[in-house]
């Protein structure tokens, strides 16, 4: 399975983006905290950065933050525990993807309906499916 992030905003305080399942109608819109570039530890804002670009592997794990199992995103350069899961602003993260229905600039809702969306639907892959993360853009 195929999870597909295109980033369409790149803002000063917020990304936007919209999340798709590569097959699948399943669609939503994401924020994350500001993007840039990484190439050191260093480079990362101290409210948090959004994850570089590239292609990810996504794991259903425990998250003891959440009680409960959420999409882990594993070897990010630079981060550790970077999760999808429910939030409304990036206050909610700081350097994690949060989904849901985008009613304004820097703002989302419908977070955990969202998000009970997407686990849903990688809870019908096969325990032994590779799932991915592909973070492009597509900025408007």
């Amino acid at each position: 399975m195929k999870l597909i992030l295109e980033r369409q905003h790149l803002g000063q305080r917020f990304t936007e983006g919209k999340l798709r399942i590569q097959g699948t109608t399943f669609s939503c819109d994401t924020l994350e905290p500001p993007y840039v570039p990484i190439r050191t530890r260093f480079d990362k804002l101290p409210d948090g950065t959004a994850i570089p670009y590239g292609n990810y592997e996504v794991r259903m794990t425990y998250s003891p933050k959440f009680h409960a199992k959420r999409p882990l995103i594993v070897n990010v350069p630079f981060f550790e525990g970077v999760r999808i899961h429910e939030g409304n602003s990036v206050a909610d993260t700081t350097g994690c993807i949060l989904v849901g229905v985008k009613d304004r600039p820097g703002h989302i809702y419908l977070s955990r309906v969202t998000l009970h969306r997407l686990l849903n639907s990688l809870l019908l892959t096969s325990p032994n499916e590779l799932v991915t993360l592909s973070v492009t853009a597509n900025v408007i």
